[in-house]
């Protein structure tokens, strides 16, 4: 089955991460060495990288405490913009547009968080840009997994031929421990990930892997997508993932919504909406712990978003820095 079907009939071509998406996405955007891109201060610093491969230099824009984009206007002319749907959710475009409208500027629009998830239109997220970048790995248990959308009848190349990493038998383990949780209802993959930092605990390594500013220049050598991940992900059924990731949205809102010092970022859900996670805001390490709580009730996990970039951490507003997610994967 292609998880990906929905999405035609829009050029589709398929990487290990969205990084490598992004960089062909600004190169068919007519972004080169010199140009400017102009993205969210709010994001991973991960993605500068895809600017900086191509030698472009990136040009921040603010959001505001709901996300969305303040004052675009002010912004230098770019070759392209990049729009976020953060955590699934539709970003509003008309803006974007506009900018795009005044400077002859491409829009792509970053869906690594909506997978499946759709606007109140109807149409699907990451298909509403000139670009549109998808992560399927942010919603399955893969190592790897993303697409560039593109027009139809766009020529995106020659396909490029899966390929296994070192992750290819991680990704099996993954596969079949993650089908027995939802069959039991066995906290499987907590348990997983517990034995997996226990591990790296032992062998002198943090509990996860640490970023660095080093992620803002250095791109990940596998850029075809593994050959295990496509495997599993192409034994996904969409339907069943937008719904169970609609209902256990739905069944944390009022308890994790009841915690004090905790606020959610979204009380809903809109028709079509297929949540990342459940985003809020915590003013204190006791509700923190107090959420996480929860969510190992339901099987998830929680955890911070994003790493900011490394300029924009320096002087970021308060509203950058007290975002929580609980991540439904």
């Amino acid at each position: 089955m292609d998880i990906l079907r929905d999405y035609a009939p829009n050029a589709l071509a398929r990487y290990a991460f969205a990084r490598h998406a992004l960089v062909d996405a600004l190169s068919n955007a007519g972004v080169t060495s010199g140009s400017t891109v102009a993205l969210p201060a709010f994001i991973c610093r991960d993605v500068l990288a895809s600017i900086h491969a191509l030698g472009a230099q990136p040009d921040f824009y603010e959001v505001d405490e709901a996300l969305r984009p303040r004052n675009l206007a002010s912004n230098a002319p770019s070759s392209a913009i990049l729009a976020v749907n953060y955590f699934g959710f539709p970003q509003d475009l008309a803006p974007f547009r506009e900018f795009c409208d005044q400077h002859g500027a491409q829009l792509i629009e970053d869906n690594a968080h909506g997978l499946f998830s759709r606007d109140r239109d109807g149409q699907l997220l990451g298909t509403r840009g000139d670009w549109g970048i998808l992560s399927m790995r942010k919603s399955f248990h893969v190592s790897t997994g993303a697409a560039l959308i593109a027009p139809p009848g766009t020529d995106l190349g020659p396909t490029m031929h899966c390929q296994n990493g070192t992750d290819a038998q991680l990704d099996r383990i993954r596969f079949v421990v993650s089908r027995s949780e939802r069959k039991t209802s066995l906290p499987l993959m907590p348990a997983m990930r517990s034995t997996i930092r226990a591990l790296r605990r032992l062998a002198g390594k943090p509990d996860i892997e640490l970023s660095s500013t080093r992620e803002e220049f250095e791109l990940p050598k596998l850029r075809a997508i593994g050959c295990t991940s496509s495997r599993v992900l192409d034994t996904q059924q969409p339907s069943h993932e937008a719904t169970r990731r609609r209902e256990l949205f739905t069944r944390l809102i009022p308890e994790i919504g009841g915690v004090s010092g905790v606020s959610l970022l979204h009380d809903g859900l809109a028709d079509g909406v297929v949540p990342y996670g459940l985003p809020f805001r915590a003013n204190s390490d006791a509700a923190i712990s107090q959420v996480a709580k929860i969510a190992r009730r339901y099987h998830v996990t929680t955890m911070t978003w994003p790493s900011l970039p490394a300029v924009v951490e320096a002087d970021a507003p308060p509203h950058y820095r007290d975002v929580w997610l609980v991540n439904f994967i």
